[in-house]
């Protein structure tokens, strides 16, 4: 069950993504590597995509990516089928915060406990 899951959100995100013109990362193919084919005879589990029916794109100043995503989401997109949300704030956290010898684990809280989300510590409801 656990593999099917994986399976299903791993290529329904890939083509959620192709709706707005988005192409897989170019390490994609070392997935593909891995993965089962996907036929006609693969369960098919319903995986939710979006928010509230929307594609979201939470973009930063510091990702190169952003350009692209932008502008395939406007230009494939439909109107009120999409939401970009663009955080123009500097980074949370120095480079001297994430240095790997002191406490690692200083910023890491999760909101997924192995099982499911608990919705603690995070945005998704």
């Amino acid at each position: 069950m656990f593999y099917e899951l994986v399976h299903n959100i791993i290529l329904e995100s890939v083509a959620f993504a192709e709706e707005f013109g988005i192409e897989p990362h170019e390490d994609f193919k070392f997935a593909e590597l891995i993965l089962e084919e996907d036929s006609v005879d693969f369960p098919r589990i319903e995986v939710p995509f979006g928010e509230a029916g929307k594609a979201h794109l939470y973009s930063t100043e510091d990702d190169d990516r952003t350009p692209y995503f932008e502008r395939q989401i406007l230009k494939y997109g439909k109107p009120g089928t999409f939401q970009i949300i663009r955080n123009e704030f500097a980074s949370l956290f120095d480079e001297d915060d994430l240095d790997e010898d002191e406490d690692s684990d200083k910023y890491s809280v999760s909101c997924y406990d192995g099982m499911r989300w608990t919705g603690k510590n995070s945005m998704m409801r």
